[in-house]
Order: structure tokens, then C-alpha cells, then sequence
């Protein structure tokens, strides 16, 4: 049992983060479905898939000192909703909503207000 909010180091969810602040991108995108996606606030889909997905975040590994700290997590079942803030070298700083589904351990669908 882990306490309110909080996930276990494996969980896919934790993996893609570390993986993201890692900027490892082939380890960030094994963390999703194939059949993952990327959707707006709108409702909108940005990315369907893996090699979409990687499409979307290949420039953003590439900001450097890119990094997002997790200021709040709400654990709820198979959903998982993260306030984040997101930080990187030149002093840009915004803060982002990522809401996650899991089906069968794997993030099925994430969506990112910010």
C-alpha cells in the first residue's frame, strides 16, 4: 500500500516521468501502449501511437535543462493527475495538468492542459 498520491518506482507512470526529466526518449515512449494518445485540453488528439508520440517529444528532449517537478498527484484507480511545473535553461517556466489512464499497466492515454 502506498500513501495517498504516491506510486511504486515501477509503475509506468513514474517510469515516463524519470524518463522525460532523463531526457531519454526511447525509454520515455516504451513506457506507453503502441496504441497510446496524446491528447489536448480540447479533447483533441495530437499524437496516436508510438512513433507519433516520439515525433511530438523528440524536439522537447531537446530544450535543454528541460524538467518538470510534480507539485501534486492524485492516484485514482487506473488514472493518475499530476500538477506539474516545467522548467528549463533559459528560465522558461509553466506549469501543466497531465491526466494519465492505465488499462493492463500500461498508459492508454495521456492529456496535457497547460
Amino acid at each position: 500500500m502506498h500513501p495517498a498520491g504516491t506510486l511504486p518506482d515501477d509503475h509506468p507512470v513514474v517510469r515516463q516521468f524519470d524518463a522525460y526529466n532523463a531526457h531519454l526518449l526511447d525509454e520515455f515512449v516504451r513506457c506507453f501502449a503502441p496504441t497510446i494518445r496524446l491528447t489536448r485540453s480540447d479533447g483533441s488528439v495530437r499524437a496516436e501511437g508510438h512513433e507519433q508520440l516520439r515525433a511530438v517529444y523528440e524536439p522537447v528532449f531537446a530544450i535543454p535543462g528541460r524538467r518538470a517537478t510534480i507539485l501534486d498527484r492524485i492516484v485514482v484507480g487506473h488514472r493518475v493527475v499530476d500538477h506539474e511545473r516545467v522548467d528549463d535553461d533559459s528560465g522558461r517556466s509553466f506549469e501543466a495538468i497531465v491526466t494519465y489512464r492505465l488499462e493492463h499497466g500500461e498508459i492508454v492515454e495521456m492529456t496535457v492542459l497547460d
